[in-house]
């Protein structure tokens, strides 16, 4: 009886162990292909549907993307990057959900200043503005100037991850890039953006983008 115990364990071992092996990262991706679609855009708020979106902006003939930015408003402009990642196989979800991860860094950053605001909406108790559907508006702003973050160095995109959810065909995820002041305009970005599937498939990207004022010729 310990003998057949023995080896139906050993049996049970094996298999365990086969079906370990066989999750490689070879196989971490739909079609055993990690990669991803990039697609640049001023910033507009607009749900992603697909790497082929017509506003997405391509590049010029040396590889370098064009971005045009607009300072005539309240705050700083900042542009988008979205991406669509190649699916991961079910073997590799966890809880249904994949673990598809990305990191950002660019070789431009600038100072904060003594000018770094923050606006406080003020409601009016009795009388004021509301929506149809209810929601209070607010009557003013107040402006409130936060001296205490003068001198810091703040890179032009953050450099914590964020993570992917799925679209359909791909997996999506957005950086905000940005804000960038006036003084970057005609200045060329770098950004390095690296891509992990799983924790096993790790991949490296670089990109360039000049900076324009949309508003000059």
């Amino acid at each position: 009886m310990k003998r057949l115990f023995i080896v139906l364990f050993l049996i049970i071992s094996c298999e365990k162990g086969k079906e370990l092996d066989e999750l490689t990262a070879d196989y971490v991706c739909v079609d055993n292909n990690c990669d991803i679609i990039f697609g640049f855009k001023n910033e507009d708020g607009s749900n992603p549907n697909s790497p082929e979106n017509s506003s997405y902006i391509l590049p010029d003939n040396n590889g370098y993307f064009h971005i045009e930015l607009n300072w005539n408003q309240r705050y700083w402009p900042r542009f988008m990057i979205d991406v669509y990642a190649n699916k991961i196989n079910k073997g590799w979800l966890i809880n249904d959900e994949p673990f598809v991860s990305a990191r950002f860094s660019s070789n431009k950053s600038w100072i904060i200043g003594d000018t770094l605001v923050y606006d406080v909406p003020l409601y009016r108790e009795f009388g004021g503005l509301s929506t149809s559907s209810g929601q209070i508006l607010p009557d003013t702003l107040s402006t409130v100037y936060l001296t205490q973050f003068e001198g810091i160095e703040v890179n032009v995109v953050q450099n914590t991850s964020i993570y992917f959810k799925d679209i359909g065909d791909y997996l999506f995820s957005r950086r905000l890039v940005g804000p960038f002041p006036p003084y970057f305009v005609e200045d060329t970005v770098t950004i390095a953006m690296e891509i992990q599937w799983a924790e096993k498939v790790y991949k490296t990207y670089q990109e360039k983008f000049i900076i324009h004022d949309i508003n000059k010729d």
